[in-house]
C-alpha cells in the first residue's frame, strides 16, 4: 500500500542520514586525531581545550545516533516482516484467483472451456 511504501521510504532515508553523519563524525574524530596540538605562542592551549571540547561533543552527537538508530533497526526488522507477509499473501491471492478461474470455468456452461466438462457432468 501507499502508505507501507512511504514509511519504507522514510526508514530508508533516515537510515542514509544516519549513516552519513555517523561517517562525518568519525572523519572529524580522526582529523582531530591527527592534528598536534600548538606548542607555540599561537593559543595552544585554547585550541587543544577547544579540540577536546569538539571532541567530547562529537562522541555525545556519536552516542545519540546510534542510540536514535536503534529503533530505527527494529523498524527495518518490522518492515522487512510485512514486506515478506505481504508477498506471501500476494502470492496467496494470486494462486486463488486462478483457482476460482477454473472453478468458474467449470461451472459455467456459457463460458466454453467449460461446456464439455459440465455437459458431461450433467449426464
Amino acid at each position: 500500500s501507499v502508505d507501507m511504501e512511504e514509511c519504507i521510504s522514510r526508514a530508508d532515508q533516515a537510515d542514509a542520514k544516519i549513516a552519513k553523519l555517523h561517517q562525518t563524525v568519525e572523519e572529524i574524530t580522526k582529523i582531530l586525531e591527527r592534528t598536534p596540538a600548538s606548542t607555540g605562542s599561537g593559543g595552544g592551549a585554547e585550541i587543544e581545550k577547544f579540540q577536546r571540547d569538539t571532541l567530547k561533543r562529537l562522541l555525545e552527537l556519536r552516542e545519540t545516533l546510534d542510540s536514535e538508530r536503534a529503533p530505527l533497526a527494529t523498524l527495518q526488522q518490522e518492515r522487512d516482516a510485512a514486506v515478506a507477509a505481504k508477498d506471501e499473501l500476494d502470492a496467496q491471492c494470486a494462486k486463488h484467483k486462478y483457482r476460482i478461474g477454473h472453478l468458474v470455468r467449470a461451472l459455467d456452461p456459457a463460458s466454453g472451456a467449460g461446456s464439455g466438462a459440465a455437459a458431461r457432468g450433467a449426464r
